[in-house]
């Protein structure tokens, strides 16, 4: 695979630490605000991790963050749509509470919370990489709310990614920061999403033959090899990511960093992406705080993407809005037990209002709701 260009480090060298030894370090960063790095894939289902041991596949910094932290089982986006699946991300409301963000091409509107834009009145550096919300109007204009854009920095990328050099602009990030400010960080790739390299000149370096194709989807060579172009940019932004972790490690932030791994929906495929079905709307989540959380554990309370804003303000010790009605999972975080943390979440809603104004001849909709209970998930880890 590819080695993702590691300058980065250079931009960061100026604000690296002076490592403090064990015994010291651990009240100092207990005493500190924490920074909060999310990480927000572009269509990409739960099962797709090489934590979750699908063949083929390789992404070892969501497997780093799984093995050191807590791997949710039951994680959901509240809409199986980019727009509407971020807006309840950031809002920490659900789908259809955010009003015109509820719909692809809609628009973030000026009254619906912002876990970003709390976070900056609360005194920290926030910014984010790659698509960040949306697609849709963007009616605020200054500022964004999921932060500042840090996307100059350019790379060459495979065909049909984005030639933006995440890691390097994390990197940026880092160096714009004051040296004792925390941060709220997004790095929301492009990868997943469509479109992927040509089938005359494939991009791939992955062995299709090995893939498993889902049941709804035709077992073909065809298919395999567009799922194998799906499965290289997972692994292409994985490699970012582990990058930003060596960057935190490097610089002594990475013990005080809430590191949370999704997705927005689910795979670019038929009965996946814009349909509200497992392969949809159930999605990764690994969280990682090394300094608080006690990692190597695997929890299957039922999350919602509404649920990270709040968890992240209750997190920073920041008051959670009336107005989010997402519920914290710190709980969860906190325990040092496997399974089902939290009785009450023993299921949740997803659905939609539509994926696209046009959708049906004059912009009719088509809501669809599904509640997720144990009985209906799918297996959440690939067998070996």
């Amino acid at each position: 695979m590819w080695k993702v260009e590691f300058r980065a480090l250079l931009l960061v060298a100026s604000f690296l630490l002076t490592a403090c030894n064990a015994d010291r370090e651990a009240p100092e960063l207990a005493a500190k605000k924490p920074n909060f790095l999310i990480v927000v894939a572009d269509d990409q289902s739960w099962v797709h991790t090489s934590f979750a041991g699908y063949p083929a596949l390789d992404t070892p910094a969501f497997d780093r963050i799984a093995n050191n932290g807590v791997y949710f089982t039951h994680a959901y986006a509240s809409a199986p749509t980019c727009t509407a699946s971020r807006t309840a991300l950031l809002s920490g409301r659900h789908f259809w509470q955010t009003g015109p963000g509820a719909t692809l091409w809609g628009s973030y509107a000026q009254e619906l919370p912002s876990v970003q834009m709390i976070l900056r009145e609360h005194g920290y550096h926030v910014g984010y990489t790659g698509k960040g919300w949306g697609p849709g109007k963007n009616l605020i204009e200054s500022p964004y709310p999921w932060g500042d854009p840090f996307n100059a920095i350019q790379l060459q990328a495979p065909s049909g990614m984005s030639n933006i050099d995440y890691s390097a602009n994390f990197a940026a990030f880092l160096a714009n920061k004051p040296k004792e400010q925390a941060f709220g960080f997004l790095f929301t790739p492009f990868e997943p999403h469509r479109p992927y390299g040509s089938d005359d000149n494939p991009t791939t370096q992955i062995d299709w033959h090995a893939i498993e194709v889902p049941d709804f989807l035709p077992n073909t060579p065809v298919v395999k090899k567009d799922i194998a172009n799906y499965l290289e940019e997972i692994e292409w932004f994985d490699q970012h990511l582990e990058n930003m972790l060596q960057q935190l490690e490097q610089s002594g932030e990475l013990e005080n960093t809430l590191v949370i791994v999704t997705s927005d929906n689910g795979m670019p495929f038929p009965r996946a992406k814009s349909n509200n079905y497992e392969y949809g709307v159930h999605m990764p989540l690994a969280v990682m705080w090394k300094n608080r959380v006690k990692g190597g554990r695997e929890v299957s309370d039922f999350i919602n993407l509404a649920d990270v804003a709040p968890t992240v303000l209750q997190a920073a010790g920041i008051p959670v809005p009336a107005e989010m009605t997402g519920a914290s999972f710190l709980q969860a975080l906190h325990s040092d037990k496997n399974g089902r943390i939290d009785a009450t979440r023993s299921f949740t809603v997803t659905g939609f209002e539509r994926h696209v104004l046009l959708s049906r001849p004059a912009g009719v909709n088509y809501p669809v709701c599904a509640l997720h209970t144990d009985d209906c998930v799918f297996q959440t880890k690939v067998a070996t």
